[in-house]
């Protein structure tokens, strides 16, 4: 019998692919996962599922019981670009990145995107933008520097 708990279900895998809404779930990363236009692959699995407690119990933050009751749980999954996976489960580095730490991450990122995406797509943002003179200089920050992208309109 093998120590490592149960396989992932594809129920879990989409579960976990959905709710991190295909990026990187690592505090900051977010990089999409599902293609990789630089190697010229439109449709490309990037994407690594990281087991928060190891689904064995001699893993990296594996635990005796919870390793194999939590195995193929989508809260004990996360969503991993191949950089940020090495670095929570290195050898050097793992302990860095203890279980609460990466609890919390995920449950960042879910609350991200959920409000990110809970507006819907008619919703509109708007930028003010206010300016004062100091002295001979412009304080404005000019339009094409806001980082915002005109969206085309909807329907």
């Amino acid at each position: 019998m093998s120590n490592r708990g149960k396989q992932l279900r594809e129920v879990t895998k989409l579960l976990v692919w959905g709710r991190a809404a295909g990026r990187c779930q690592f505090k900051n990363c977010q990089k999409t996962l599902d293609h990789d236009l630089i190697a010229g692959k439109p449709e490309f699995n990037a994407a690594y599922l990281a087991h928060i407690v190891a689904s064995s119990p001699k893993g990296k933050r594996g635990h005796p019981t919870r390793s194999h009751q939590l195995s193929d749980e989508a809260s004990n999954i996360m969503l991993m670009c191949d950089a940020h996976h090495r670095i929570i489960d290195g050898e050097q580095t793992w302990q860095d990145y203890p279980e609460n730490l990466l609890l919390r991450w995920k449950r960042e990122h879910e609350e991200w995107i959920e409000l990110a995406l809970s507006s819907g797509p008619g919703s509109r943002s708007h930028i003010l933008q206010f300016s004062a003179p100091i002295g001979p200089n412009e304080t404005a920050i000019p339009f094409d520097d806001s980082n915002v992208r005109p969206r085309p309109p909807i329907g």
